[in-house]
């Protein structure tokens, strides 16, 4: 609702529209328009806004901090080492070493 351009969007748009400006359809679009004015600026954004923006929100909701990333980890460290010890056989490497020690 922003009015933000979508740049893989737009590539399938501005070819169809120059392909027919080829062939002298009604296309009021130049090579200039679709790419310098629109395609490049539009790219930048959707790096700007993927890249960092919904980067941000996921370090901000799940980052180093958060307790409950922290607490899934440390769980699931757990669950491995319980398994390790109660599957002593299971560890062995083919090649008759142990396989946790690799």
């Amino acid at each position: 609702a922003i009015g933000a351009q979508h740049s893989p969007a737009n590539m399938g748009y501005f070819s169809m529209a120059l392909w027919n400006r080829l062939f002298g359809g009604p296309a009021h679009i130049t090579f200039y328009q679709a790419i310098v004015v629109n395609l490049i600026p539009a790219t930048i954004g959707n790096i700007i806004g993927g890249g960092l923006m919904v980067s941000a929100m996921f370090w901000f909701v799940h980052g180093p901090k958060s307790k409950h990333i922290k607490q899934m980890i440390h769980e699931m460290e757990d669950e491995h080492l319980h398994h390790l010890m109660s599957h002593p056989d299971e560890n062995q490497d083919p090649d008759g070493g142990d396989a946790t020690t690799k």
